[in-house]
């Protein structure tokens, strides 16, 4: 597992020298988040994030590399380090986009899972989005839907995103999750803001439960 840890950390340093002269955007994160969860599972309490990632347009394609890190404050807390990279674009005249990828989440108390995925976006009210991931390895399936609106408050911008999912734990048991963010954020000077979120999480195996998180983001 490993090695495919390196492997796909060298194809991501190779694409990231391929597009080196191309026109890079970027940002860069930090947050505090009272709870992290991830499909519907709580992964960490009182953890710390980093997130930093670059995107380009490349052979009329865009091109995107994320990084984020979850890292708990608690003894004996899972840590989380998970990589995205994809390629895609619109179609029918920005009516709509799609994009390919993959996506490796390497948590503490587990062996790195990578999986490949695809997700498809249409241009309408609340932007509905769809995603399906499998796993390399596990052969195991995730399906997400997602919809999401932002509002501009005048004092500060006010997003909601909405997201259903179902994710197979085992070959046996899957899960049902949501969940719902309420994010306000502000833009203190130019390409640096500031946020505090409060979100909803519930799934078909525990009650809901209600976490909140604040922090930063640069661009670049």
């Amino acid at each position: 597992m490993k090695t495919k840890i390196v492997s796909f950390l060298a194809a991501v340093m190779a694409l990231n020298i391929n597009v080196a002269s191309a026109d890079l955007n970027g940002n860069a994160g930090a947050k505090f988040s009272s709870e992290y969860h991830r499909r519907g599972a709580v992964v960490s309490q009182d953890a710390v994030q980093a997130s930093i990632g670059a995107n380009t347009d490349l052979g009329g394609l865009n091109v995107s590399v994320d990084f984020f890190s979850n890292q708990g404050t608690e003894s004996g807390a899972v840590n989380s380090n998970e990589i995205t990279a994809s390629v895609g674009g619109s179609l029918f005249g920005d009516k709509a986009s799609a994009y390919i990828g993959v996506y490796n989440t390497d948590m503490s108390n587990s062996d790195a899972v990578l999986e490949g995925f695809v997700q498809v976006g249409v241009s309408a009210p609340l932007n509905p989005t769809v995603r399906a991931f499998r796993g390399a390895s596990n052969n195991l399936n995730t399906f997400e839907g997602q919809l999401s609106h932002s509002f501009d408050l005048k004092l500060f911008d006010f997003g909601l995103v909405g997201v259903l999912g179902n994710t197979e734990t085992s070959q046996t048991a899957d899960s049902t999750y949501s969940l719902v963010t309420a994010t306000a954020s502000k833009d203190i000077a130019e390409n640096f803001s500031i946020y505090a979120d409060l979100s909803l999480s519930d799934t078909n195996s525990r009650d809901s439960e209600l976490f909140w998180g604040a922090g930063l983001t640069v661009k670049f």
